[in-house]
């Protein structure tokens, strides 16, 4: 990761308004780095294709702000299509699978690396937790006369740049995952590609700014957290024992982190070599720049809230939205909604889907400021699941108001 934290301006948004308009905010606990860009981009927002702008897991939550006590949540889901262009996907997946042409120990000079695909297609996706598809094309590769990856033990990537060491549960198969040097790399800011993304990014959402989750800075919270909780738990344990009372339960560690609780392996962390945390410093929780993995056919995936997108159930893995990965199209998507991957299907026959998922976090720039990933200009969301639920009520409860005071004019 980069040691050195880019100015405000560099990761502001594309109107320049960020860094004197975030000024004004108190100093936030944990140190967020805004995104890195590189040259203003080109790309109209106006020419998003949005295909799905859906919410979900309506409820009803506590608000200091609401005269009522509590207001009413939704979790967003959005689809773009043509987010990403041709050549800047490409730059993505040549960089996952060959890097720059003197970085890859896996590579020759000619910038090729064994058993690498050539050619293929590719998604993106983004969002407060985000991510990028590609399906490179294999079988093409392999009928133009270039050896392609199937072997009998599956598909083979780089081993400069992929392990199969990645697990999506505790016990799980592995499955193919980026090295920590890659993920280092990518944090870096400095691939043009990647400085291409964020810009769109902050273009479409001007009106915040836009930064990498403090990984680092999360997990040594947690740690200094659960120490404090362990230190205050002997303390009691000794006076409990010392007044001859027998001592309580050791309680459980309540945090704010969207990011999903890990149970930690022995040798590796849950989610794998994308997870950005050495075996000896496992904190229980993941909150890495960047995961990328490359699912094949027959890979199994949990339900949980820090991975690429396929699905989202809501209240129930047997139904919920379900996203069809396609070149150029981008996913943006609380990160704290429940999603599922699907492996690809066997009729891939064995070629692999590459991901790489941001996770960000959204910052106003005024205090009391709301944001939504659903942009107004996009239209209303449609409500699905608990959130068509809660609209229902809502309309319930206003009909029921509307005929109270026609009522009482009466």
């Amino acid at each position: 990761m980069a040691e050195e934290e880019p100015p405000a301006a560099e990761g502001a948004a594309a109107d320049g308004a960020g860094a004197v308009a975030a000024a004004s905010l108190p100093p936030h606990p944990l140190p967020f780095r805004l995104l890195p860009t590189g040259a203003r981009t080109d790309w109209d927002p106006a020419a998003a294709e949005v295909t799905l702008n859906v919410r979900l897991d309506g409820c009803i939550v506590p608000s200091e702000a609401s005269p009522e006590g509590a207001r009413i949540a939704y979790s967003h889901a959005v689809v773009i299509d043509d987010f990403i262009d041709e050549p800047t996907r490409q730059a993505l997946l040549d960089f996952l699978l060959h890097g720059a042409p003197s970085s890859d120990p896996g590579c020759a000079a000619n910038g090729s690396c064994q058993g690498s695909m050539q050619g293929g297609r590719a998604g993106a996706t983004q969002g407060q937790g985000a991510a990028a598809d590609a399906a490179p094309a294999g079988a093409a590769a392999a009928a133009a006369g270039k050896p392609g990856l199937q072997q009998d033990d599956g598909p083979q990537l780089p081993p400069g740049r992929w392990e199969r060491r990645t697990a999506d549960m505790a016990g799980g198969a592995p499955t193919w995952g980026v090295k920590q040097h890659v993920l280092a790399e990518l944090a870096a800011g400095s691939l043009p590609a990647m400085q291409e993304v964020h810009a769109r990014l902050l273009k479409l959402y001007p009106e915040c700014d836009i930064a990498h989750l403090p990984s680092e800075a999360i997990q040594q919270q947690q740690q200094q957290q659960q120490q404090q909780i362990e230190q205050q738990q002997q303390q009691v344990e000794q006076q409990q024992q010392h007044a001859g009372e027998p001592p309580r339960k050791r309680p459980r560690q309540d945090t704010d982190t969207t990011c999903s609780q890990q149970p930690a392996p022995e040798a590796e962390y849950a989610n794998g070599s994308g997870s950005g945390t050495q075996p000896s410093m496992q904190a229980g929780v993941d909150c890495a720049f960047f995961v990328a993995n490359a699912a094949v056919a027959g890979d199994s995936f949990r339900f949980h809230v820090d991975a690429d997108p396929t699905s989202f159930p809501d209240g129930s893995p047997w139904h919920g939205v379900f996203v069809s990965p396609k070149p150029g199209r981008a996913v943006l998507f609380d990160q704290d909604i429940m999603h599922r991957v699907s492996a690809p299907l066997a009729a891939a026959g064995g070629r692999p889907r590459f991901s790489l998922v941001w996770k960000l976090a959204f910052l106003p720039r005024q205090p009391g400021q709301a944001l939504c990933l659903a942009r107004p200009e996009w239209g209303p969301p449609v409500s699905f699941g608990s959130a068509a639920r809660v609209d229902a009520v809502k309309r319930r409860l206003a009909a029921e108001r509307a005929a109270s005071q026609r009522g009482a004019q009466h």
